[in-house]
């Protein structure tokens, strides 16, 4: 059974983690997002998520709700990553109040163009 939880082992949450993968990752953007992605040390683990929204964006609540679609979407295109990834996730100003469906649009874009999302038959 497939499991729909987003729990703590999946989230980037300590400031050295998001600094070694900004120092040691390699960057990919579009429209909405800039994701700075790196191989994690050990490749058996599963893919981790970070998010950056920063307060040039709005107020906390429109800086929530974008990490809130932004959570889900991942979660959603979750079983399909490859694993033993790190990916920081920056919401670039352009987004401006997104609605669920570009959110999970463009993520899955840059997921395909960095060749971390499998590719369905």
């Amino acid at each position: 059974m497939v499991s729909y939880k987003f729990p703590k082992c999946r989230r980037i949450s300590k400031s050295k983690e998001f600094i070694r993968v900004r120092e040691k990752g390699q960057i990919i953007q579009n429209k909405y997002f800039k994701m700075i992605f790196s191989r994690r040390e050990n490749i058996d683990e599963s893919s981790r998520l970070g998010i950056i929204v920063s307060k040039k964006f709005g107020n906390s609540v429109r800086r929530n709700k974008i990490k809130r679609l932004i959570r889900e979407a991942f979660r959603l295109i979750y079983p399909n990553l490859k694993i033993g990834f790190d990916l920081i996730i920056i919401v670039r100003m352009g987004a401006d109040n997104p609605k669920f469906g570009y959110v999970d649009q463009y993520l899955r874009e840059l997921l395909k163009n960095s060749g971390i999302l499998e590719t369905q038959k």
